[in-house]
């Protein structure tokens, strides 16, 4: 595949966006009735089309320019059916006439339609339906309709989605910012603190309950009514296997209501 994507030149104001070589269907017939096919240099610049006789096109002094469309101009760039000219790698470029090109192999014409496409998608008048054939003179030979203005049989490429990605291309990306000072750290609510201030305020309350237990000889002192208790940690278990076992733990019998339950845990044992 001889193809330059990028030609430096002084000659023209703007640059060339594609060239390369391709076979290019004549548009009248030879003299013995057989349709004539000629190597032309095609050269894609921003605003228009033109192929030339020899390769390197403007670039080469010997070389003759053949004809030139104007972008602006093409409704239709689509490929061609392999049954139309038996032919494969053929693609259609459609303005006030239809060009029919083919390229080398399929990466080929694939490259080139989507450089056409690209600078033709803002075009104001694409037509959404084409013709994959070509017009014997009678009738198409996609879909046999016998007139030849009549818009096409298939459905055209949709260009929105080529608009779409290029206007995707163009937003700013947002960049995700995390913070990782010093002074960041996690806020503590109301009802957390409440909870905090209650189980503190209860502990004192229980050490204050065993020293007076121990002051009055051992007598089981009644504890103040509580509206509300929280222990100190509040969290929900949910046990994968088994629950966990209190090993060597004393549990006091026949206690009156109200009354101060001490519980010494020894050991936690998880299994």
């Amino acid at each position: 595949m001889n193809l330059e994507h990028s030609i430096d030149t002084e000659s023209t104001v703007d640059a060339p966006i594609f060239s390369g070589m391709l076979a290019k269907r004549a548009q009248g017939r030879s003299t013995f009735g057989r349709t004539n096919w000629k190597r032309r240099w095609f050269v894609l610049f921003p605003n228009e089309l033109s192929y030339w006789t020899l390769e390197g096109g403007f670039q080469n002094q010997q070389s003759e320019c053949k004809g030139v469309i104007k972008l602006s101009d093409i409704h239709t760039l689509e490929r061609v059916h392999l049954e139309a000219f038996g032919k494969p790698y053929m693609l259609q470029i459609v303005h006030s006439s239809v060009l029919y090109v083919q390229c080398s192999s399929r990466a080929e014409c694939d490259e080139w339609l989507l450089a056409l496409r690209k600078q033709c998608a803002r075009n104001e008048f694409i037509h959404t339906k084409y013709h994959p054939g070509f017009f014997d003179g009678s009738k198409w030979s996609c879909c046999n309709i016998a007139s030849k203005d009549y818009k096409g049989c298939e459905r055209a490429f949709d260009y929105s989605t080529l608009l779409k990605k290029n206007t995707e291309n163009q937003l700013p990306k947002k960049k995700r910012s995390f913070d990782f000072s010093p002074n960041t750290r996690p806020v503590i609510s109301s009802n957390t603190a409440s909870h905090q201030g209650s189980s503190i305020g209860f502990k004192q309350e229980i050490q204050a309950t065993a020293s007076s237990f121990q002051q009055q000889g051992g007598k089981r002192p009644l504890l103040p009514k509580q509206d509300s208790v929280t222990s100190v940690r509040d969290f929900s278990y949910i046990p994968s296997v088994k629950s966990p076992q209190l090993t060597n733990m004393t549990s006091p019998t026949h206690l009156l209501h109200n009354e101060a339950i001490v519980v010494k845990v020894k050991r936690v044992v998880y299994v």
